[in-house]
C-alpha cells in the first residue's frame, strides 16, 4: 500500500512538472531539464554527456505524451516511469517485443467461407 501511495506521489510530482515545463518548451528556465535530473537521480540513470542530451529529448517528448493525455480525461494513466528516456522501438526491443509488418493485402483471398451447414452437429 505504502509503494502505490508513494507512486502516486512521483507520479503527480511528475505530471505537475511536465504541466509546468512541458508544454512551453522554454529550456531558458531550466524547468524540462531539473524534471528530467530529478527523475534521471530518482531512477538511478547515469549518461555520458552526448547520451544525456539524446535521452532528454527521448525523456521530453515522453513527458509531453504524459501531460496530453493527463488532460484527455480517459480512465486511466500514463506517467513518467523508468522506462521515459526509451523510445517506443527501445522499449519493445528491450521487454522483447518483436515487431509486427502491417498486414499486406486482403488475407481473406485464398480463405474458404464457411456457413452454418458446414458447422459439427453438436454446436
Amino acid at each position: 500500500m505504502a509503494s502505490s501511495s508513494k507512486t502516486l506521489v512521483v507520479f503527480a510530482a511528475a505530471l505537475l512538472g511536465s504541466a509546468l515545463a512541458v508544454p512551453h518548451h522554454n529550456h531558458s528556465d531550466g524547468k524540462p531539464h531539473k524534471l528530467f535530473e530529478s527523475w534521471a537521480a530518482r531512477h538511478g540513470k547515469v549518461y555520458t554527456e552526448a547520451e544525456k542530451l539524446r535521452r532528454f529529448a527521448v525523456f521530453e517528448a515522453n513527458a509531453a505524451l504524459v501531460h496530453e493525455h493527463a488532460n484527455d480525461g480517459l480512465g486511466w494513466s500514463l506517467e513518467l516511469n523508468e522506462y521515459a528516456d526509451l523510445t517506443t522501438d527501445e522499449f519493445s526491443a528491450r521487454m522483447g517485443l518483436i515487431p509486427t509488418a502491417a498486414p499486406t493485402g486482403n488475407n481473406l483471398v485464398n480463405a474458404t467461407m464457411l456457413g452454418a451447414d458446414d458447422l459439427p452437429a453438436s454446436v
